[in-house]
């Protein structure tokens, strides 16, 4: 309709047009006023978007990909058409970037891609994301992942481009990377010098040797995401699934969880980085801050895991308690602490990850009504998510008691509460408590500090089951441990704990030493008597019951003999 005459038109009628979204016109204001005739899925604009469309399960790329109907097969092919102002719609389905590990799915500036589509819808509002997955995978060549593309997305020297509503998983960055390219860098994302937002995105099971599996940014320009899930993501020794190096970012209603060995590395060189409505959780390091302080504000993270300098404001660190992070499904239960705990001044999306039909900002107890947004990628729906996660045991375990202690194991009994199972973890320390997380299994090692830790604690998993006693090896000659027991419900990946204490649990015993004897020649010899000479320098434990030295002509004395000389519970000679 734009032709520089609009004012002319007597009349214009463009109702019964459910597909038109965008009406190009010579003044938006002007034909707002005066052309009312229209659907109200449509609006005037001067510059009316092209929107490209693409569908996986179209034989090829000879549709025009003006409509549903006449898709583009490959996103790539989509890209390549794409100039400044464009749109993108991808239907659910799985988009690889190429055959070649080099190949990835490269963003353009002003150029937005939108996923989560059932190949139906006429508006990006329609979209649900979460019933309509679109996968872009680097998973090209084998089963295995070391032959996948290096890089799923990348952002290069770009700016205003947008990608939102996509699953991101497959990247194995494991180098040499394309040319240009941070070398063993970002598998999922890699975002470089580039300003891009990045919405409603699961970002999972990538991998990078050196720093953001997940996700990597680098250089000016500014990385803005909302609304995302970055989980289960690996890497080399301090790696991070997150990782910003001299870069900026800004993370809003994020979910950080069971990545490793770093959930978020942050080397900010002077940029600035913060995080708003975040969940970090699940992980053996979480937050690894190398330069910089980072801030992090109406956050759950966990306080354990954390190196260098953070601020946290209107923070809380207790569990977030997800539906079943075992299977990857991190929606609240409706009893989270992250429910209606965030702020609203940090984003202004109308849906969460999930998209249509699952808005922002519902109140806990009646998801009809506006409420305070909440914390993490996804917002509670009262009536639709899960109200309660699994209850914890009402018992807890108690009477630890310790017996056969030496100087490198012991035995330690205990009275089972009313869980299904139990896991006891030592420390070697003589005061204290431990805090086993909710959804995770702790594999146990009787031999001390060989089972798994939480969270860098000192706290040793050595027995998970559902007995009343184990026997620890490993252990160190007068040193002090201390040892607790957990009652919980729940099988592996879905454990709830009872984390409370109760008498004598927890409860610390002291290994005993090695004594050290030094002896001389025996003097004074008769035919039925001798002098021994010698002393005890060292009892290997404090105040026994009793020691000394014992006289006997044949093998194996014992205290009980006659032929002794006893002393009582004093002090080393």
């Amino acid at each position: 309709m734009k032709n520089g005459h609009n004012s002319f038109f007597t009349s214009f009628d463009a109702t019964i047009n459910p597909s038109l979204t965008c009406i190009q016109v010579d003044d938006a204001a002007w034909s707002t006023d005066n052309w009312l005739n229209k659907d109200d899925a449509a609006s005037y604009s001067t510059d009316c978007p092209l929107i490209i469309y693409v569908d996986a399960s179209k034989a090829d790329d000879t549709g025009d990909g003006q409509t549903w109907a006449t898709a583009k097969k490959s996103l790539q092919t989509a890209l390549g058409l794409a100039v400044s102002g464009d749109q993108i719609w991808v239907k659910a389905g799985t988009y690889k970037p190429g055959t070649s590990r080099d190949n990835s799915f490269g963003l353009k500036s002003d150029v937005s891609v939108y996923g989560g589509f059932a190949g139906t819808e006429i508006s990006v509002s329609e979209r649900s994301i979460a019933a309509n997955e679109t996968i872009l995978s680097g998973e090209i060549g084998a089963a295995t992942n070391t032959d996948n593309c290096y890089i799923v997305v990348l952002s290069k020297s770009i700016s205003n481009a947008l990608l939102d509503g996509f699953t991101i998983k497959g990247g194995y960055m494991n180098g040499p990377a394309p040319a240009g390219q941070w070398q063993k860098d970002g598998g999922g994302i890699h975002h470089n010098f580039s300003q891009v937002t990045y919405n409603n995105l699961k970002i999972i099971q990538n991998y990078a040797e050196w720093n953001g599996s997940g996700v990597f940014v680098t250089g000016s320009g500014l990385a803005t995401f909302y609304n995302c899930v970055i989980a289960d993501n690996t890497g080399n020794t301090g790696a991070g699934s997150f990782s910003v190096f001299l870069g900026y970012s800004t993370l809003n209603n994020c979910t950080f969880t069971n990545n490793s060995p770093n959930q978020i590395t942050v080397d900010a060189g002077g940029y600035s980085n913060s995080f708003n409505n975040c969940i970090i959780w699940g992980g053996t390091n979480n937050i690894n801050i190398i330069s910089g302080t980072v801030p992090l504000s109406y956050c759950n993270y966990q306080s354990c895991g954390i190196s260098g300098s953070i601020t946290a404001g209107q923070c809380i660190t207790s569990d977030p308690k997800f539906v079943d992070a075992a299977h990857g499904d991190y929606r609240l239960c409706g009893n989270s602490p992250c429910v209606d705990a965030g702020s609203d001044y940090t984003n202004s999306l109308l849906t969460d990850i999930r998209g249509f039909d699952f808005g922002r900002k519902l109140l806990k107890t009646s998801h009809s009504s506006t409420g305070t947004i909440d914390i993490g990628a996804y917002e509670y729906k009262e009536g639709t998510d899960q109200l309660l996660d699994i209850a914890a045991p009402t018992t807890q375990a108690s009477n630890l008691v310790f017996s056969s202690v030496q100087a490198s194991q012991m035995t330690i009994g205990w009275t089972n509460g009313n869980g299904t199972s139990r896991a006891v973890f030592v420390k070697a320390a003589n005061t204290g408590t431990a805090t086993p997380v909710d959804n995770t299994t702790y594999t146990a090692n009787t031999t001390f500090s060989s089972g798994t830790q939480i969270c860098l604690t000192g706290w040793y998993c050595v027995y998970n089951g559902t007995e009343t006693s184990v026997t620890l090896t490993g252990l160190n000659a007068l040193t002090d441990y201390i040892a607790q027991v957990f009652e919980y419900y729940g099988t592996s990946g879905s454990e709830t704990y009872n984390i409370a204490t109760a008498t004598n649990n927890p409860k610390s015993q002291t290994t005993v030493g090695t004594p050290t004897v030094t002896t001389q020649a025996v003097t004074s010899i008769t035919n039925i008597t001798a002098t021994g000479n010698g002393n005890i320098t060292n009892l290997g434990v404090s105040n026994p019951n009793q020691y000394g030295v014992v006289w006997s002509t044949t093998t194996n004395p014992t205290v009980a003999l006659t032929t002794k000389t006893a002393q009582g519970a004093i002090a080393v000679t």
